[in-house]
């Protein structure tokens, strides 16, 4: 069997990843407007984030409490 040269390799599509953001982490941010469920809602970095307590209009400084590629609960 002859060994294919030039074979092409999947290649993700795509930019860098995010490096992970680390629960209890606290990080000061703008609260701009509500989600459906009440929690305030901030966009930093390309991630949006989600707040408990927080207002629209507000700077709060929150605690991460989970984190996913581009979603962060805090409070």
């Amino acid at each position: 069997m002859a060994k294919r040269s030039g074979a092409l390799r999947f290649q993700p599509s795509g930019g860098e990843r995010k490096p992970q953001v680390p629960v209890g982490k606290k990080q000061r941010l703008n609260s701009e407007r509500l989600a459906n469920d009440g929690r305030g809602i901030a966009f930093i970095e390309g991630r949006t984030w989600f707040v408990e307590g927080a207002l629209p209009g507000e700077e709060v400084e929150a605690r991460v409490l989970a984190a996913r590629s581009q979603i962060v609960e805090a409070r």
